[in-house]
């Protein structure tokens, strides 16, 4: 066979081949998303534990009060919070006994939800005017978008992505065609969008910009809000209802600061980012498709999408905007597939203005010399998937510096591959879009990564081998108690993985891990635990993770891995209780340790702790304050121990705060020292009696 006719028979293969894609996308958009919902599948699976605090605790929180049959509540209380769609969806998945099985069945409904996106991209593209091949290759490039890794977490995203590209599908073929079915349809899919997620009300403000927008560019602006009266109506009559009942959990958006110098800087790193979420090398074509669709639209579908992407796009930017410094680009990612339309538009039309079209993408270039990505990483990174995918470099590559050099050959292939697409158009699109799949495909496999070895740190950190352990020790309701220094993230652990947890009780000195309901405890004189105004009974887990913690007379049934598990027949009182005296043995620079007699009795003797320090740490000074006594002072050496001893004499309580006058890095927490458990010493001899 000649090289002639081997070449003619590969050529006849790949018409073949694409003739089948057009004539069957039905069976190629159904195969690209059961691939992507399997390696979605895989790649949730491999997710040790929940991270994502408290997020993932309130949607699963809500979707376990759901499946008990019951309103939506938080430990007993009913929660304002509106966005309840992803609870609603993955109640059914609570319904199994073994909480952890309701994680991974939770984690598969999302999984499943966020590979539907290829669905409605291929609809709103073809709805646009984009051809059947390239639209096809749009839907199977944003399973590729970054933020598809938060279908990893107990969030809502996986759910608001492709209701979102779902309703701006409906909101185009509400414009281009209205009927009361369309609009209908649009209403509807906002609405559900809104329900996954509140910030999904600009959707509404954006349709009414496209419709007046739509208005004037026709010159018949009556006729339009005619034609819209049904969507507008059920938008108005929303907001009002919407307004009536409140924001609830969000209600503190409205403080928020709109107008000001860090929020229009905000505003341009959330675009930023946003561009390497799209992979860059559609971004030029994508802004002068997005312009020429609004000034030159080939179709009056064409001028709705870019009315009301540009709307969209908009919104969502402000939104991230005014949440901070920090990137938010989990508020903005919906936008990439609509970009890669506005892109394929522009390519559809012949790649006019290609001038125009190099300085955008050496602009790409220049962004990212003069702003590394590594230092908006530096801000926060927890929102964006591109500085988590970063981050991940950082880690591998040692320097920030390399990293940078990473994302700075990412822009310059990018763009070098839109300058080469706009000077071959008959290839460029396949190019482009390859490019921008590649850089998109390495954040989003390099963020999945991250979280998920994050996921296996928190699991080994924070969790006992058995997560269910106070469910499985079979004593029934029991209450959470956190003390001073709690970790926020082990508390929202217990709760998640121990269904008999419903309720909270925060120590003095302590603080509730979210703003849903707690009861800050009361201790008397004789170490008694109240809240209410009742005395606390029944079983209850006590957090030993920043404090030490010990109930008078009590013997833990069951220890997780640093929580104890009391059964509590009668009412708890606190026998001691050092605030700020980690589970690792060390101290906190400021501390405070206080000791409660048995009941009906007086503590005659010397209350000992041992203290030392590491050959490592210079000497320090420890200053032990007792109310009505002076203050003792005791030098600690380098590499030494000394015992502190405080003599009492008939006292029911003692309260005592110790600072130190040096402190060391251990992790990432400043300490003072290392302690022992505090021992007392009964005698005869003490020192004049304090005060109580």
């Amino acid at each position: 066979m000649t090289l002639e006719a081997l070449a003619n028979g590969y050529a006849g293969a790949g018409a073949r081949v694409r003739r089948r894609v057009a004539a069957r996308p039905a069976v190629v958009l159904g195969t690209i998303v059961g691939v992507g919902f399997l390696v979605r599948l895989w790649s949730v699976f491999l997710q040790a534990a929940p991270t994502f605090f408290p997020d993932e605790y309130i949607y699963s929180s809500l979707a376990k009060s759901i499946a008990e049959g019951g309103l939506p509540s938080i430990r007993g209380h009913v929660a304002h919070f509106p966005a309840l769609l992803a609870p609603l969806l993955t109640a059914p998945a609570w319904l199994a006994g073994d909480p952890t099985v309701g994680y991974r069945v939770s984690l598969a409904i999302g999984a499943a939800a966020v590979s539907t996106i290829p669905l409605p991209v291929y609809l709103l593209a073809r709805r646009v005017g984009v051809g059947s091949r390239v639209a096809l290759a749009l839907a199977a490039t944003s399973l590729l978008v970054p933020e598809t890794m938060w279908a990893s977490f107990l969030t809502a995203e996986a759910y608001a992505f492709p209701l979102a590209i779902a309703a701006v599908w409906a909101g185009v073929r509400a414009l281009d065609r209205p009927s009361a079915r369309s609009q209908l349809l649009f209403v509807a899919l906002t609405g559900l969008a809104t329900l996954a997620r509140v910030q999904f009300v600009v959707l509404a403000l954006a349709y009414a910009g496209a419709v007046l927008g739509l208005g004037l560019r026709e010159r018949r602006l009556r006729r339009v809000l005619a034609e819209q009266r049904l969507s507008v109506g059920l938008f108005v009559g929303g907001g009002a209802a919407f307004g009536a009942v409140g924001l609830g959990y969000y209600h503190d958006v409205f403080d928020l600061t709109v107008f000001s110098g860090s929020v229009l800087a905000s505003l341009g790193t959330n675009v930023y980012v946003l561009l390497y979420a799209a992979g860059l090398a559609i971004v030029p074509g994508a802004v002068l498709g997005l312009g020429l669709g609004l000034g030159r639209a080939e179709s009056r579908a064409e001028l709705a999408f870019a009315l009301l992407t540009s709307g969209l796009l908009l919104g969502l930017l402000a939104e991230a905007a005014v949440y901070g410094s920090a990137v938010h680009e989990r508020y903005t990612f919906y936008g990439v597939p609509l970009l890669g339309i506005a892109f394929a538009r522009y390519a559809q039309r012949g790649w006019p203005y290609r001038l125009r079209h190099g300085v955008l993408a050496a602009g790409l270039v220049a962004g990212a010399t003069r702003l590394p990505l590594t230092i908006l990483g530096e801000r926060g990174e927890s929102h964006s998937s591109v500085l988590i995918a970063v981050a991940w470099l950082r880690i591998h590559l040692g320097q920030s510096g390399n990293a940078s050099l990473v994302a700075l050959a990412a822009a310059a292939v990018a763009a070098g591959a839109a300058v080469v697409g706009a000077a071959r158009p008959r290839s460029g699109v396949a190019l482009v879009l390859a490019v921008a799949a590649l850089v998109s495909g390495a954040t989003l496999a390099g963020s999945t990564y991250f979280v998920g070895r994050a996921a296996d740190a928190v699991r080994a950190e924070l969790l006992p081998v058995d997560p269910s352990w106070i469910d499985h020790a079979g004593l029934g309701r029991a209450s959470l108690v956190t003390a001073a220094g709690v970790d926020t993230s082990a508390t929202h652990l217990e709760l998640i993985f121990n269904r008999s947890l419903d309720r909270l009780l925060v120590l003095p000195g302590g603080a509730s891990p979210d703003v849903f309901a707690a009861s800050k405890l009361r201790v008397g004189a004789n170490g008694l635990l109240s809240a209410g105004g009742s005395p606390v009974r029944g079983p209850v887990v006590v957090d030993g993770d920043r404090s030490l913690v010990e109930l008078q007379g009590e013997e833990p049934a069951a220890v997780g891995r640093t929580w104890k598990l009391y059964r509590g027949s009668g009412p708890h009182r606190l026998g001691l209780y050092f605030h700020g005296r980690w589970a690792t043995g060390w101290v906190s620079p400021l501390a405070r340790l206080e000791v409660w007699a048995p009941q009906g009795r007086r503590l005659q003797g010397t209350l000992e702790l041992p203290l030392s320090l590491p050959q490592v740490a210079p000497s320090a000074v420890v200053t032990v304050s007792v109310p009505g006594r002076p203050a003792q002072r005791v030098t600690l050496p380098s590499g030494g121990r000394v015992t502190v001893s405080l003599p009492l004499c008939g006292v029911t309580s003692v309260h005592a705060g110790l600072s130190f006058s040096k402190a060391l890095l251990v992790g990432h927490d400043y300490a003072g020292a290392r302690a022992a458990r505090p021992v007392f010493r009964p005698g005869a001899g003490c020192a004049p009696r304090p005060r109580d």
